[in-house]
């Protein structure tokens, strides 16, 4: 074939659905940009060589396509919806917006101020949470529902597990700045106030850290 000769046209389906929805098309050419049909020869069949492995890796098993099929991340999102209830209930209580974010993606529809400070307390209440009820065998094997493709907790392990929480948030440490005692519960409430003052220019936010 010469440089100026044009290439064959491969075969067309009558199809009008898209090349990506169409059943025939098991590619695009590199070249051209059409969509290879199934029935067109590559070029490694005509030279008589096997096709080249695929570039894209096999799909991931399905316990990485639905994490929820295991314990430990149900009570990982039980958790962290728990966290995050607290965060907003804690924004409500200040001037702040909880749809303005300074972390997270700003949105009308979700208060990703909640998820700004919900990292903050994550490893410092849903973690805790979740070693307590583990290694105290608090919640169980019994305790989880997997009838519906997935795993989450039944009520009765939703209802240890909120207790556990509650315990969590009104356990109290000694503040640094305060100087007296001052529970987690409150601890939340505190870091709106800090990014309170920092938007009225009073003081620059520095963000919790854990000292213990």
């Amino acid at each position: 074939m010469s440089y100026y000769e044009t290439s064959p046209v491969p075969p067309t389906s009558t199809d009008s659905s898209p090349p990506f929805l169409r059943p025939d098309v098991v590619g695009f050419s590199s070249r051209t940009g059409r969509p290879n049909s199934g029935t067109s020869v590559g070029k490694h069949e005509r030279e008589g060589k096997e096709n080249p492995q695929p570039l894209l890796p096999p799909r991931p098993p399905l316990q990485r396509l639905y994490p929820l099929l295991q314990p430990e991340n149900a009570l990982i999102s039980f958790g962290n919806m728990m966290c995050y209830s607290q965060c907003l209930r804690a924004i409500h209580q200040t001037q702040l917006n909880p749809v303005i974010s300074f972390l997270h993606t700003p949105g009308e529809r979700r208060f990703s101020l909640s998820l700004d400070l919900a990292e903050i307390f994550k490893p410092i209440l849903v973690d805790r949470v979740i070693f307590k009820v583990l290694n105290k065998k608090i919640i169980g094997a019994g305790d989880f529902d997997n009838t519906l493709n997935r795993i989450v907790l039944k009520p009765a392990g939703k209802k240890a597990f909120v207790k556990a929480f509650e315990d969590r948030l009104s356990e109290t440490i000694q503040h640094r700045s305060l100087k007296r005692s001052v529970s987690y519960k409150h601890l939340v409430k505190l870091e709106c106030y800090k990014l309170v003052k920092h938007v009225l220019g009073i003081e620059e936010y520095q963000p919790f850290k854990m000292w213990w």
